[in-house]
């Protein structure tokens, strides 16, 4: 009698599926992870540009950071999106209307394009053209491919500042961090990528010659159309206006030559700034020339009121006024002298850019001192009999600098020349024959000159 035998499947049948299983199931499991990603990655925007933008205007209205997060995608990971700087974003889309309604428009149109709804218009594809209007923003829409389908997000360009600090020494330090420091030639650093916002910029300088510190600071803002943002300091710390009566004064505060050199003169009275400027007396103010016939400084006067205007003017020295008064008094007399010798040739060493014929000139002049009326009586000598100034001479003689000579003149006002006549019948006539002149004079090759008589 046979046996009957168990249809079921033979020992070796069950082990050879039982050792396929793992694999199908890793395989299966795999599949299900990577849908899951691309469900995943398919669903970090939104489906409708639509819909992107009305959640960005929400958050904006009621100020929802996290919500803003949420649909940012900065262009680069090294941009910072802290809290701080989306709350800051916020505020500055209140505080800005034009420029939060600008941003707005540059999405709504490049909606249109992404989403190819040609009933989405904006008229920004008037003024610019498909590629600057995709490329515009540094909030804009941004299209991310899906597996299933495209989503959309709010991307974020990238900012950079260009600073540069003018002074020749100094650092710069951008929200509290230093960002680099400068020298002379080297004064601009760059900093980026940053994300869009307002940063608090400051520099620090030092004034040798002040010994003082100063520190400035600006908010600079990096909103806006452009991806990059120059800004540029010079840092003076507070001024003072200085001035003097004469070109190339150099100014010296406590006893430390500084780089001013205030070129006014005396068709150019403007002045000059000096800085930095402290009011609290501690500094002492003054000038300096150096003029060719030697070195003169005005009295040092302290700063304390940072709106009143300083004169470093240096004074003549009296040695140099009585010299300028001795050379004048000669001139006349020589000058005199040649009316009758009709020798000009001490006067021409004297008297050298003189201009025409000196001879004539000098008769010219003294003849106007005798007048004969009907008399054949003529002049035939002159002598100075004296020689004062009308004025003040503290006023009447002054130094100014002629800019385009590149020279110091010595100006002599009002300068009353008095004479004695002499007659062809041989009398002497003293009374009141006089001129009143002005004299410009320089001081070349250790001596002094006329320059000008006017």
């Amino acid at each position: 009698m046979s046996q009957a035998t168990n249809p079921g499947m033979s020992p070796q049948t069950k082990g050879g599926i039982l050792k396929k299983k793992p694999g199908m199931i890793i395989a299966i499991i795999a599949v299900c992870l990577i849908l899951a990603f691309m469900l995943s990655s398919s669903s970090a925007g939104d489906k409708q540009a639509s819909e992107v933008i009305r959640k960005f205007e929400n958050a904006i209205a009621i100020e929802d950071t996290k919500a803003l997060k949420k649909l940012l995608s900065v262009d680069d990971e090294a941009m910072e999106m802290t809290d701080d700087r989306l709350h800051k974003l916020i505020q500055y889309a209140k505080k800005e209307p034009d420029y939060y309604e600008e941003t707005l428009q540059i999405m709504i149109g490049q909606q249109a394009l992404l989403e190819e709804a040609d009933h989405v218009n904006t008229g920004l594809l008037d003024t610019m053209s498909p590629d600057q209007l995709l490329k515009s923003g540094e909030l804009y829409l941004k299209k991310k491919k899906g597996f299933l389908s495209d989503t959309f997000t709010i991307g974020v360009r990238p900012q950079y500042l260009n600073v540069t600090l003018e002074n020749d020494n100094g650092t710069i330090t951008v929200d509290g961090k230093e960002a680099g420091s400068v020298s002379k030639g080297n004064h601009s650093v760059k900093l980026g990528p940053l994300f869009p916002g307002e940063y608090q910029v400051e520099f620090k300088t030092k004034f040798d010659y002040a010994g003082k510190e100063i520190t400035e600071s600006e908010t600079v803002s990096l909103f806006g159309v452009e991806s990059e943002t120059d800004y540029s300091r010079f840092v003076t710390g507070d001024q003072v206006r200085i001035n003097s009566r004469l070109g190339e004064v150099q100014a010296y505060v406590n006893d430390q030559p500084t780089p001013f050199i205030d070129r006014s003169h005396i068709e150019d009275a403007s002045g000059d700034y000096f800085y930095p400027a402290l009011s609290d007396g501690s500094q002492k103010i003054y000038g300096v020339a150096k003029f060719p016939w030697g070195e003169s400084k005005s009295e040092p006067v302290m700063i304390d009121d940072l709106s009143a205007e300083y004169d470093i003017t240096p004074p003549l020295q009296e040695q140099t006024r009585k010299e300028v008064l001795d050379f004048v008094k000669l001139f006349l007399e020589t000058r005199a002298k040649a009316y009758a010798s009709k020798d000009v040739s001490a006067l021409e060493k004297m008297y050298p850019h003189h201009e025409g014929d000196l001879l004539e000139e000098v008769q010219d002049s003294l003849d106007n001192l005798y007048f004969s009326g009907l008399s054949e009586t003529t002049l035939k000598a002159v002598e100075l009999r004296e020689m004062s100034i009308s004025g003040d001479p503290t006023e009447e003689i002054e130094v100014y600098y002629d800019t385009e000579k590149g020279h110091y003149f010595v100006q002599v006002t009002d300068v009353l020349a008095d004479h004695t006549l002499t007659l062809s019948d041989g009398d002497v006539d003293d009374f009141d024959n006089t001129q009143l002149l002005n004299f410009s004079l320089i001081y070349t090759d250790g001596k002094w000159a006329v320059s000008k008589i006017f």
